[in-house]
């Protein structure tokens, strides 16, 4: 390959033989042709790497970095490093994409500066034979009118880095990088830690990315997390979510229950069950230090979790200061007799 591509796509791939050839095929037949692709072998202990540099023998614009297993983040990260274009968009390697998925980002010429683009996409249940699409409008805002634009799509709730179109410079400038200590709601905290720096978002029309929901148990959302995990994604979702809203000025309490309890809310009552003694006076300080955030726009009840996660989440919020030690050794003594019966603690 030739002078530096426009676009360069990540692909982390680990243990992905069965599905890389159709990821890449799909890749090779786009319209759009101004792009390399970077197949990120995660420490892969099958085909995944050879069959990545067979398509590359086959066409310039595919590299294959082996890399010892570190994760889909680590992987990512890499990746950026590597990359020598002025975009980048990442691809989950069991997913499927339309021939003008790519061309859909440059349907019209991109301004230079700091933008966000992103297109919808078709989140496909095959174990159910079920499809949800999830689409945009195209659309243009700058700077007074991100606000809006991030309220009416979901954008500080959809978290996926499939089907956005990011700055390298910016990704770049700013040291941006994926979370490598979080196996959970990564992604989010990558957008979300990238929105806090552009200058104008472009959304584009059409739902060309099939992301695979997988039928067997295996994706992400359905294992069960670590909780010091799922603690860390709490409050650096929080976080970020909150500098959002102050600078792009959202207020809309509807938008604001939803975008703060969808994961971030969510993620730390999900703790409190879970974490164990040592780090639980940190998750009582996160609590209590959002807690106007949990009585303005949490409700417990939609959250899928033991009942006891639920009655203790309300002693942190109703509780005087004084007494804010009591959900804590309430916690201890749940995870002591978890000990006796035998049962597991996860952490």
């Amino acid at each position: 390959m030739t002078g530096r591509p426009l676009l360069t796509l990540i692909v982390p791939a680990y243990n992905a033989a069965n599905y890389l050839p159709n990821c890449l095929d799909d890749l090779l037949a786009q319209t759009f042709r101004d792009f390399e692709v970077l197949v990120m072998d995660d420490g892969s202990t099958d085909r995944t790497a050879d069959i990545g540099e067979q398509y590359a023998r086959r066409d310039p614009r595919i590299r294959v970095m082996r890399l010892p297993h570190g994760g889909v983040s680590a992987a990512r990260n890499r990746g950026l490093e590597l990359a020598e274009s002025r975009y980048v968009a990442f691809m989950d390697c069991d997913d499927r994409v339309d021939p003008q998925y790519l061309a859909a980002f440059f349907r019209t010429p991109l301004p230079d500066g700091d933008l966000l683009v992103s297109q919808g996409v078709a989140i496909e249940y095959t174990a159910q034979n079920r499809t949800e699409l999830y689409d945009y409008p195209d659309t243009t805002g700058t700077q007074g009118e991100l606000g809006k634009i991030i309220v009416e799509n979901r954008l500080l709730r959809d978290g996926w880095t499939y089907c956005k179109l990011f700055s390298l410079p910016l990704i770049r400038r700013e040291a941006l990088r994926f979370d490598t200590g979080l196996s959970i709601c990564e992604d989010l905290v990558f957008v979300l830690g990238y929105l806090s720096h552009v200058r104008q978002i472009i959304l584009r029309s059409g739902t060309y990315y099939h992301y695979q929901v997988c039928p067997d148990g295996t994706s992400l959302s359905q294992r069960r997390q670590p909780a010091a995990e799922t603690f860390r994604a709490g409050v650096s979702i929080l976080a970020k979510q909150q500098a959002l809203t102050e600078r792009f000025g959202i207020t809309d309490p509807e938008y604001l229950a939803e975008a703060y309890s969808e994961h971030g809310l969510t993620n730390l009552a999900r703790s409190i069950s879970t974490t164990d003694a040592a780090g639980n006076r940190a998750l009582q300080r996160e609590i209590i230090r959002n807690r106007e955030l949990f009585r303005q726009y949490f409700d417990a009840d939609s959250m899928h979790h033991p009942i006891v996660g639920k009655k203790i989440l309300w002693l942190y919020l109703t509780l005087p200061e004084s007494l804010h030690l009591l959900p804590h050794w309430i916690v201890r003594f749940r995870h002591f007799i978890r000990r006796i019966k035998g049962r597991p603690i996860y952490y």
